[in-house]
């Protein structure tokens, strides 16, 4: 059998799987079990308020039962916000939220350096969370961690969490490190799940758009019994991919860099570069050269690759909870996901914008004759070739847990709770490829035709063709956490409450990662393969390639905690403008076994001067330790040499800071993980009101001003010119830096030893390397953040109903960087600074319905971007100075039938995504993260979905 086989559910069943639930249809999902601990209705309400908790209900942000987090702003979304979404994915849901960088934006598996990693959520959008191991953002499930998912990630993956098994979510976007430790640097997302469920519902919805659909069905089975309930939730989704070519605001636009006024010249047919300057198109010959010269071809690689991939999951959630005794009740949950993703990345092209030098030798003379121009000896030459999908990755996923909790009564108010979890993911991804040197030998001999390359010998296509880039990772999660919490004695202002625990978990992580490797031995390396060439000399077109080993690595974390809330005033002693005023106090003691020890407390004050006003404030320390994923050697170290050097504008001679270029200059780009990364450390302050005034009933307001300083960013830098040789100008050795003002060979040497993979040939000539630029990932910069949160909600009853508005909405005042020790803080540029969503709903009978607005503001593009002055085609282009806003309505409807028998419980729904068929808008500068012609916002178009459900 293949080793690289998946596991694909097959269509039929699938679609199968989705009639079923159709014709059966089921009932939403249970509503909350304490529905006041984070609001009601679509509004993504703030601030649970304390006086409505149930005394034995836990808040995310605190220790203390009964509680809202002192001083904190909590988020709730409702199961009926997730019903209203209409997400299938928990991914789909959080694209929701204002407070995090996937809103108004189509969230996909995100990674760097062709490795996927996982839906990873990131509150405040704070940087480095596409690049870095770990995340600032921590993910919960009813309060416990998950296991890591992804290949160079250790973050948890929301979506193993079946959304219909989801009964509320509790975001708190502030530091939380001193209750729950790691990673909680701007906020904490808690998916509470069902407690229990009684009968049998199943569910389904089918969306499509325009090239595109969706699906997913679920069923729920569940029992309650006197003392205990247990329940299975099952959820199948799927959703085709989305190339570029299917959507017309995915393009590529002339460029300012590489080569001024075009896109590409790696095409088919491709270009031939002689000398610097003299471009000429193919296909020609030498006889016919002088009609290619300036005939130059253009290709638009975002048509052929995937910008939202094809996936598919399989999710369970089991649950079982049973009242042991009076005093001691015992739950667990269960989960197991399983999943593929699809991505296509185009034809095989040697480097993107560059071209493959061509040296004439006698074994491919005959061909390289037959495109001469003059009497070169050598010609660079752009193409592409294979299938417009020959470039594929497929990423599987696997992962499963469980989670016990025992709960004891300890009498006079005091309980203790022991919650348990261990999990374990499978991530493997495997990108095709083609072996470099292989080519470059293979063109040598004459065995390759560059300038045609579907005439090529048929087996040396075969061996330059069968490599890929495999990883593997396999990551645990155990933890052991206790609290105890109760009430120490009373003050006038209520009882002084206080909660202490324990906690001890291990992380392990065992990763492979074989680059080049012959996809049909990926652990074993790969034999060098042998043809004859032209001359019929037996020539080793692929050299052997050594295995590397797999890495490794464990952590074990210890820790101790506690919080004090102290009320100084409450309902017994209140007075005039002082109904409450409460303190609080957490701290956290974490040791790790290989990155030492960190201790970090919280201060939270709420001061309510009238019972429907409430002010509250919190700061406190944060830190996210570095991931395993960020050691030495989970990364292939690697060297590869490019002609991106700077702009001319930097360079000396025009009066820049820079050496000058001598003609034929390369510059070396070594990548990696840097040894000895350091915690990601902030510090976080929140202030805040809350407002609900009886003058105004159903009517209540919240505003937050936050601020993060976060130090030590774990991220990798960035590799864009204007970036390498600006801000970062300090991840650059220059030649003219080194003793003799250039480099040696013994530099080169120590260089390239240094690294596991030479990616392509150093310069023949030394002098040739203009500058070495470290790319590796480290703790590269200081950031710093500050900015309003907005949230609000009315009900309003009328003789019809109901009408309900709401709102949520975030705004970054400020948002600076600073690159290196030393250098001042500046303005983070291209980054949306305000997002606002909005709804106004109607309840008419049976019928509800609303209309959404999803808001992304523009901003101002710095440095300016695009080809500017030049008219291509038929068009004109101009330098582009700002991205405009994205605004996107959505439409919701749901109709409950209350009839008798299959009308009973029977609920159908309509979703109608971003009505007016609204496309991001345009941005004209290279690629970001292949993001061709957008940034930052991304849609599907006008989507229509159809959802039935149907509770027995």
């Amino acid at each position: 059998m293949n080793p690289h086989s998946r596991r694909h559910f097959a269509p039929g069943v699938a679609h199968a799987a989705l009639a079923l639930s159709l014709a059966a249809a089921a009932a939403p999902t249970a509503a909350w079990a304490q529905e006041a601990a984070a609001g009601e209705g679509t509004a993504q309400s703030e601030n649970t308020d304390q006086a409505t908790l149930a005394d034995d209900i836990v808040v995310t942000g605190t220790l203390v039962r009964g509680i809202a987090p002192p001083g904190t702003n909590v988020i709730g979304v409702t199961q009926a916000d997730v019903t209203a979404t209409g997400a299938t994915t928990t991914a789909q849901l959080l694209q929701s939220v204002p407070q995090l960088g996937s809103f108004n934006n189509l969230q996909s598996p995100t990674g760097f350096g062709n490795q996927i990693t996982s839906n990873r959520p990131n509150l405040r959008t704070l940087p480095g969370f596409n690049t870095s191991g770990g995340s600032t953002t921590l993910v919960l499930m009813d309060g416990h961690r998950l296991v890591g998912m992804g290949i160079l990630s250790t973050s948890p993956d929301p979506d193993v969490i079946p959304p219909g098994a989801i009964e509320r979510l509790e975001i708190v976007p502030d530091g939380g490190s001193a209750v729950y430790g790691s990673d909680a640097v701007a906020g904490v997302i808690n998916f509470i799940t069902m407690k229990e469920f009684d009968g049998v519902k199943v569910d389904g919805h089918y969306g499509f758009a325009k090239n595109y659909y969706q699906l997913d069905a679920s069923a729920t089975v569940g029992k309650k019994w006197d003392g205990g309930s247990a329940y299975v939730s099952y959820t199948y989704t799927e959703h085709d991919d989305l190339y570029g070519r299917d959507r017309d605001y995915v393009r590529q636009y002339p460029s300012e860099t590489g080569f001024p006024g075009l896109t590409n010249l790696q095409c088919s047919p491709g270009n031939v570069r002689v000398g610097t300057s003299a471009y000429y198109g193919l296909p020609y010959t030498t006889a016919t050269a002088a009609a290619a010269l300036g005939r130059i071809n253009q290709c638009d690689y975002s048509d052929d690759i995937t910008f939202y991939p094809k996936e598919h999951r399989h999710s369970v959630l089991a649950s079982v909870s049973q009242q042991l005794s009076d005093s001691l009740s015992f739950e667990i949950k269960g989960f197991y996901t399983t999943g593929a993703i699809d991505i296509v990345t185009g034809p095989y092209r040697v480097q993107q914008g560059q071209p493959q030098t061509i040296t004439r030798t006698a074994a491919n003379a005959s061909i390289f004759d037959a495109h001469r121009v003059g009497t070169e000896t050598s010609q660079s030459v752009f193409f592409q070739y294979g299938p417009l999908d020959a470039q594929t990755q497929t990423v599987d996923l696997d992962t499963w847990g469980f989670t016990p909790t025992f709960t004891a009564d300890l009498g006079s108010g005091w309980q203790a709770r022991v919650m348990g979890s261990y999990s374990r993911s499978d991530s493997k991804s495997i990108l095709t490829n083609f072996n470099t040197t292989a080519l470059a030998n293979a063109i040598s001999a004459g065995l390759f035709n560059p300038y045609d390359p579907g005439a090529s010998n048929a087996a040396a296509l075969a061996v330059i063709n069968d490599s890929e880039l495999y990883s593997r990772t396999k990551q645990d999660l155990a933890d052991l956490r206790a609290v105890v919490d109760g009430e120490l004695f009373q003050l006038p202002g209520g009882g002084v409450k206080v909660a202490v625990g324990a906690e001890i978990y291990n992380e392990k992580y065992h990763i492979l990662t074989q680059d080049q490797v012959s996809r049909l031995s990926p652990t074993s390396g790969s034999a060098a393969v042998s043809l004859p060439n032209t001359l019929g000399v037996s020539t080793v077109i692929r050299p052997a390639i050594a295995p590397i080993a797999p890495i490794g690595l464990s952590r074990t974390v210890k820790s101790v905690f506690g919080e004090l809330v102290v009320p100084i005033f409450g309902a017994d002693n209140a007075t005039t403008m002082l109904e409450e005023l409460t303190l609080s106090v957490a701290g956290r003691y974490d040791h790790y076994s290989d990155v030492g020890s960190t201790f970090n407390p919280k201060f939270g004050l709420t001061y309510r001067p009238v019972d429907w006003l409430k002010f509250r404030a919190a700061y406190g320390k944060s830190f996210n330790a570095p991931s395993l994923a960020d050691a030495p050697g989970t990364i292939v170290s690697n060297i590869s040499f490019s002609a991106r050097l700077p702009p001319a504008a930097l360079l000396a001679a025009n009066g820049g800071p820079l050496p000058n270029i001598r003609p034929g200059s390369v510059a070396a780009f070594v990548q990696g993980n840097a040894a000895d990364i350091q915690p990601q450390k902030a510090k976080t302050l929140s202030l805040g009101f809350d407002v609900q005034p009886p003058f105004l009933p159903g009517f209540n307001f919240s505003t937050t001003f936050y601020k993060i300083d976060l130090k030590g960013v774990i991220r990798l830098p960035p590799t864009d010119a204007a970036n390498v040789y600006g801000a970062f100008r300090s991840i650059v050795t220059f030649a003219g830096n080194q003793a003799g003002g250039s480099f040696s060979a013994t530099d080169l040497a120590n260089l390239l030893g240094s690294v596991s993979l030479v990616r392509n040939a150093p310069p023949a000539n030394i002098a040739d390397l203009y500058a070495i630029i470290d790319l590796r990932k480290r703790n590269l910069e200081n950031f710093k953040t500050h900015g309003l949160d907005f949230s609000g909600s009315y009900d309003i009853d009328t003789s019809f109903g109901s009408i309900n508005l709401a709102g949520n909405a975030n705004y970054e005042l400020s948002r600076k960087r600073q690159p290196a020790a030393g250098a001042p803080y500046s303005d983070e540029p291209n980054v949306s600074m305000f997002r606002l969503r909005g709804s106004v709903g109607a309840q008419v009978g049976n019928l509800f319905g609303q209309v959404v607005l999803n808001h992304t503001s523009g901003f101002k593009l710095s440095p300016a971007v695009g080809f500017n002055g030049t008219t291509i085609t038929g068009q004109s282009y101009t330098t582009q100075t700002k991205v405009g806003d994205f605004n996107v309505f959505n439409l919701f409807f749901r109709y409950d039938l209350k009839g008798e028998g299959v009308a009973s419980d029977l609920q159908l729904t309509l979703n109608v995504d971003n009505v007016f068929n609204t496309a991001p808008p345009v941005y004209r500068g290279d690629p970001i993260a292949a993001q061709y012609g957008y940034i930052g916002s991304l849609t599907l178009g006008r989507m229509v979905q159809f959802g039935i459900s149907k509770k027995f």
